[in-house]
């Protein structure tokens, strides 16, 4: 009888359709709390866990974004090196993003939307090739500073092919201060 009553057990879960739920992977939970604590304003302790997350699983794009905005808005980094450290960082974690979403051609959190996530990569990437540019600038590499602005433009317009309510993207090139760099830049490297 006893056996009777085990054997029965799945097949009233079956029936009436309940689901043991899995544990959420160490991962995950690592990348909601990194999230949690950025809306708390614990930007040092969510980097931590943004790199746990991404210790854990290398390919969470959406990890790498959210360490990219830390480090790119890390006023703790004063000076020329903390600001070129600062670029640098961001730039390494939006290429990464990128790199990681056009290989797996989808998002490692459920429920996100691809086209968004990898918009929000090419926005961000574009914004730091940017202040690339500009520190290039600084050292009167215009060919080097043209290439870059070139190459910023670009991930700026790939930003709004897979998401065309990218305002960053948008504002970005319509910015006539930012085209008119460009063209600028364009001419010294000649």
């Amino acid at each position: 009888m006893r056996w009777m009553c085990l054997a029965l057990v799945p097949l009233l879960v079956a029936l009436l359709g309940c689901q043991v739920l899995a544990p959420e992977p160490e991962w995950l939970t690592n990348y909601k709390d990194g999230v949690a604590l950025v809306d708390r304003g614990e930007t040092t302790k969510a980097q931590d866990k943004f790199k746990h997350a991404i210790e854990l699983n290398p390919n969470l794009a959406e990890a790498h974004i959210q360490l990219g905005i830390l480090y790119f808005n890390d006023k703790t980094r004063t000076g020329v090196r903390g600001e070129s450290e600062r670029i640098d960082l961001a730039e390494k974690e939006n290429s990464q993003a990128v790199d990681i979403l056009l290989r797996a051609k989808t998002t490692a959190i459920p429920g996100t939307d691809y086209e968004k996530v990898l918009s929000t990569a090419y926005g961000n990437l574009a914004t730091t090739e940017v202040m690339q540019a500009q520190k290039t600038m600084l050292t009167f590499n215009f060919r080097g500073a043209a290439t870059l602005q070139q190459i910023a433009m670009n991930d700026f317009r790939r930003a709004l092919q897979h998401d065309p309510t990218n305002s960053t993207a948008r504002e970005a090139l319509n910015n006539p201060g930012l085209r008119a760099d460009t063209a600028v830049l364009r001419q010294l490297s000649r």
